[in-house]
Formats: structure tokens, C-alpha cells, sequence
């Protein structure tokens, strides 16, 4: 049955379509710095996706005991989609306040912004 769903869906939607996700993102040099309350995490995304897509970054910081402090998903390009194979900077932001703080970033959700 999973297979007819997918060759279904493969029969409607272009191959890089169902080919692109979150998996094909891979980021670098991720860094986080808080100033005035606010935690600012920068790095470097790129993607091999066959065409240029947006990319939704997905956020958690938590404090010293594991706590979750802050979650948020933000798409760094806001709706402009990324060459693929080709570095983009980005940066977020979340709630800083707080001693001991660690924080994820990861890829959540590959786009193509129609138009862009």
C-alpha cells in the first residue's frame, strides 16, 4: 500500500519534489551569542536539492538542568528560496535569558516559494 502511495504521489508531484526534504540541508559553523537577553545563533546552510528551495529552521534552547527555554521555527530567507550547493548565512533568534544555555538547530522543512 505504500508503495501505490508513493507512486502516486511521484505520478503527481515532480521527482524533486518528493527527492528534497530536511535530510538534504546540512549546516555549518553554527555559533550563539547572547546580547541584552537574546540569543543570536548564526551559521551557514546549503542544500543539494535538484532546485532552489526555502529552508525552515527549527530552534530549541533549553537551560543548564534540560529544561526547554525557547522553540522557534523561523525560515531564514523569509519566502526567497536558496540556490542549491550554494552558502547562505543566516541568523535567529530566541529568549537568552537565563545562566548554562544550550541550543539545536536543525533543519525542519524544505519549500519552493513560487514566484521567488
Amino acid at each position: 500500500m505504500k508503495r501505490r502511495a508513493l507512486a502516486a504521489l511521484t505520478a503527481i508531484l515532480p521527482l524533486w519534489a518528493v527527492a528534497c526534504g530536511p535530510e538534504n540541508v546540512t549546516l555549518d559553523r553554527v555559533r550563539g551569542e547572547i546580547e541584552y537577553g537574546i540569543l543570536n545563533v548564526y551559521g551557514v546552510l546549503t542544500h543539494d536539492c535538484p532546485m532552489a528551495v526555502g529552508v525552515q529552521l527549527h530552534l530549541t534552547v533549553t537551560d543548564g538542568s534540560g529544561n526547554i527555554v525557547d522553540v522557534r521555527d523561523q525560515w531564514p530567507a523569509s519566502i526567497r528560496n536558496i540556490p542549491p550547493n550554494k552558502p547562505y548565512s543566516f541568523a535567529l533568534f530566541a529568549n537568552g535569558s537565563g545562566k548554562k544555555l544550550r541550543f539545536a538547530v536543525e533543519a525542519n522543512d524544505v519549500r519552493v516559494w513560487k514566484g521567488r
